[in-house]
């Protein structure tokens, strides 16, 4: 789009030299292609896509260093993938009204949690689950996982410690077909193609 754009308005100037275009632009590409390659390998994993982004909106919805491997029996399948550069566990699971998910799972999301908790039908043993959504676009992205009254530390007039534990033992199941790897989603970006004489 910028190169049809700086052509269309360049034709209408009158003596336009392509040559002398191309040169420029291809001046321009070899300056932004050593710009990237300068960034460090540290700033890359920060800078260019160690996320996993929600695939309607793009929202950042977890960090590579946030997966994490929580098996269950209730799974039909499990096996191993090789999610940003990590090996993951994918569970397959299939819900009472018989859709199924396949599920990975994270020590935190940059989610929206529902209010209400379940315990009946927990893929979990001893968990209870809350819908969770993407905070920008609202689609529902997976489950949060937080210890029910069987894993929860008993202390009399001790809320505090009960809230650290959960928050601690929290953790989220990812729809894997509801998210997207950010380095994935910036290949889909294209530049236009350029033909010249």
């Amino acid at each position: 789009m910028f190169y049809a754009t700086f052509f269309n308005m360049a034709a209408r100037i009158g003596d336009f030299d392509f040559r002398k275009f191309r040169h420029i632009l291809m001046t321009i590409t070899i300056s932004i292609s050593v710009v990237v390659e300068c960034v460090t390998a540290d700033d890359a994993d920060v800078e260019w896509g160690e996320h996993l982004l929600c695939r309607n909106c793009g929202h950042e919805v977890a960090k590579a260093s946030d997966l994490i491997n929580v098996p269950s029996p209730h799974a039909l399948l499990q096996r191993n993938e090789t999610i940003m550069g990590r090996d993951v566990l994918l569970q397959i699971f299939q819900n009472p009204g018989g859709l199924q998910f396949d599920l990975i799972t994270t020590s935190s999301a940059l989610v929206q949690s529902m209010n209400q908790k379940y315990p009946a039908d927990t893929w979990f043993d001893n968990y209870t689950w809350r819908l969770v959504k993407c905070i920008r676009c609202q689609v529902h992205l997976g489950w949060c996982y937080e210890p029910g009254d069987k894993l929860q530390a008993k202390c009399h007039n001790c809320d505090k410690v009960n809230e650290a534990i959960t928050e601690k033992m929290r953790f989220f199941g990812l729809i894997l077909n509801r998210v997207i790897h950010q380095q994935y989603a910036d290949s889909l970006v294209m530049s236009p193609k350029f033909y010249g004489g």
